[in-house]
């Protein structure tokens, strides 16, 4: 998934074979004869379906995760008929959760595609979202308010639907990941300071710490990221998740890889993908690499390539 670029209506699903290489820009279009929509901002496999939030066009698209037919679309608008600006999006059981940037989540039943709750999350502009547990952790960033951030996260109970708990972090909190029964959240401020990465169970921090990092995720008992204190070559790093505040990382060497601006990292099927937006107006690209830095396989993509799901059989 590329997010294009911001008011120009051109984010794309993009489609690389694996096996030959061969890349297919905006395999969206070619499959459904019309674009994807303003600004694709995340994307998930449920079941074996494609979720995508399209924040600038007010909806959730859905498609089939085997061939990219369009399949459904949420309209993410309000009462009043105003854009909720959806964000991020996690899934568990049988719903999928949404933030959105009006200061609410939604509740959407997987099979029957019908939204059956919003829930205010009593901070501003949440992004980053994921379910430890019993429980959702949303970031409220504050970002549209810069430079006058949030600094909560809320702790919302899923068998009722309701915020538990709010607690304060540092300002500007984006980025939620989960592994097991704990949530990890980073705070990156005003991007003039060095994040600072909590790690929650149930509804109380038990360790944070800081590190050089943007975007991160979880692995195999590792939190692998980006490190951008360090050079290129030694970017990529990855920290034992029980021993996170006292570990020094581990960097994985990327000599073969020059000239890039990582923007997003995934990681799956023993594989990492680093995201490369080059300069964010130009086309991009993925790379895939083994657990142990090694390229596996590369590929261009459209402008600012963001997510990447593997499609199914």
């Amino acid at each position: 998934m590329c997010e294009g670029l911001y008011g120009q209506n051109n984010s794309t699903i993009d489609f690389c074979d694996i096996d030959s290489l061969r890349t297919i820009k905006d395999f969206y279009t070619n499959v459904n004869g019309k674009g994807l929509g303003e600004t694709a901002n995340d994307m998930i496999k449920v079941g074996n379906e494609a979720w995508i939030v399209v924040n600038g066009s007010a909806n959730i698209t859905i498609i089939s995760a085997q061939n990219g037919e369009f399949k459904h679309s949420i309209p993410t608008v309000n009462e009043n008929n105003v854009n909720r600006q959806p964000r991020h999006l996690v899934a568990k059981n049988s719903y999928v959760y949404v933030s959105c940037f009006d200061g609410t989540v939604l509740k959407i039943n997987a099979a029957t595609k019908q939204i059956e709750d919003v829930l205010e999350t009593q901070g501003r502009n949440p992004e980053g979202l994921a379910i430890a547990g019993n429980k959702l952790y949303v970031a409220n960033s504050g970002g549209l308010a810069f430079p006058n951030y949030d600094n909560k996260v809320s702790i919302i109970d899923l068998s009722s639907f309701t915020v538990e708990k709010l607690v304060d972090v540092m300002d500007n909190p984006t980025i939620v990941k989960s592994d097991g029964d704990k949530a990890y959240v980073l705070s990156v401020g005003n991007y003039s300071v060095v994040p600072r990465l909590y790690v929650f169970q149930g509804i109380d921090k038990i360790d944070s710490t800081n590190r050089y990092m943007t975007d991160f995720d979880i692995y195999a008992g590792k939190l692998f990221y980006f490190d951008f204190n360090k050079s290129d070559s030694d970017g990529l790093a990855y920290l034992d998740l029980n021993n996170l505040n006292t570990s020094s990382p581990t960097h994985i060497a990327l000599d073969s890889i020059n000239g890039r601006t990582i923007y997003h990292i995934q990681v799956f099927d023993n594989t990492i993908f680093l995201t490369d937006a080059k300069n964010y107006t130009v086309s991009g690209a993925v790379y895939a690499l083994s657990l142990t830095g090694d390229v596996l396989f590369s590929f261009q993509t459209s402008i600012n390539p963001s997510r990447v799901i593997k499609k199914d059989n």
